[in-house]
């Protein structure tokens, strides 16, 4: 009776035991089985993630496109109407001058001077000739554009070759000064 009365506890402690062990693996399998249910669901919402990325980066590559085009086509309207300008202030200037010319005598005007008849670059832009004094700049293929043009603010790249300006064509500049200084 001694040793059932001291049985018992152990037995019961036993029982105890046992059914923690049991309790542990079934809380263990819970947790495996979260945290596969985890895993799953974080490469679930990884995949959202980057199918959602891909196509916003695509919608705005598209849209850079789109906005560079317009961005050219706006600057060729630009550089279209600045044309039409200068053509109508240089027909305006041709008649005030015709106009003014209509009073000088007819020596004057049968010697011209030396300086009309030389060749001289003009603005790819504003399609003036680049006389002297002027400043004139150039791109990294060496195309030219005057200093008026070049200061505008839309005209950022070369019309020509859509390269950069990279500074003065301080060559050119001393050429044409050399040409028409004589």
């Amino acid at each position: 009776s001694l040793l059932q009365e001291m049985a018992d506890p152990i037995f019961a402690l036993l029982d105890s035991i046992e059914h923690v062990k049991t309790n542990m693996k079934l809380k263990d399998a819970l947790l495996n089985e979260l945290y596969l249910t985890h895993i799953g669901q974080r490469q679930e919402a990884k995949k959202e993630y980057f199918v959602k990325r891909r196509l916003l980066e695509q919608k705005h590559d598209e849209e850079t496109v789109r906005m560079e085009s317009d961005i050219l086509k706006i600057k060729a309207d630009m550089d279209q109407l600045e044309k039409q300008l200068t053509g109508l202030m240089s027909k305006s200037e041709c008649d005030l001058i015709l106009k003014s010319s209509a009073y000088l005598s007819k020596e004057l005007l049968s010697t011209s001077p030396p300086s009309l008849s030389l060749p001289c670059p003009k603005c790819p832009v504003c399609i003036e000739p680049m006389v002297p004094p002027i400043q004139i700049f150039q791109c990294t293929n060496g195309h030219l554009v005057c200093q008026h043009c070049h200061a505008k603010l839309h005209v950022t790249t070369c019309r020509t070759c859509m390269g950069q300006y990279v500074g003065r064509a301080t060559g050119m500049e001393q050429y044409l000064e050399s040409l028409f200084s004589q």
